[in-house]
């Protein structure tokens, strides 16, 4: 069975996250790393942990992020749970910014007209639409639960076969 649209969609947008997430972090790490080498003498434990935090996001993540695409194109049966659980956690801090750039649109009135600020609030309006339908399409899709289902199927049929 052939990926549906919607599957590669999400694939896409995923991508784009994971993206997203090395290139902010790698300015945060380097920020962080430039201060501690800076003024090593004045940082304490807590400072090192965010440091040692912020290290782990950089790595682990996204590399659990691309294990998860590999999985998925490689036809896993697991490939299904790795991309909810990895899809749940990437939208975490999608929706946090979400929600302070709502507020900071809201807030600014600095905004040269009303029409600014209105483009501004229906544009965070659809990219949350957007991310709420991929979510929903996702979990509840029965197209893309029919793929994974045939995935499961062609495996299941396949250890058959080798016994």
């Amino acid at each position: 069975m052939k990926k549906p649209i919607s599957l590669w969609i999400i694939l896409i947008a995923f991508i784009l996250f994971t993206l997203g997430q090395l290139i902010s972090s790698f300015t945060s790490v380097s920020t962080l790393v430039g201060i501690s080498i800076k003024d090593s003498e004045n940082l304490n434990l807590i400072a090192y942990l965010s440091i040692l935090w912020s290290l782990i996001q950089t790595f682990a993540l996204p590399t659990l992020y691309v294990i998860t695409l590999f999985v998925i194109f490689m036809n896993k049966e697991i490939a299904s749970m790795m991309l909810k659980i990895l899809w749940s956690i990437s939208m975490v801090p999608i929706a946090i910014a979400i929600v302070v750039g709502m507020q900071n649109t809201l807030d600014n009135t600095s905004g040269s007209n009303q029409a600014e600020n209105s483009g501004e609030v229906l544009g965070i309006l659809f990219l949350v639409g957007l991310l709420v339908y991929l979510t929903y399409s996702l979990f509840f899709s029965l197209k893309i639960k029919h793929y994974f289902k045939s995935l499961k199927d062609k495996q299941s049929t396949a250890c058959i076969d080798k016994n």
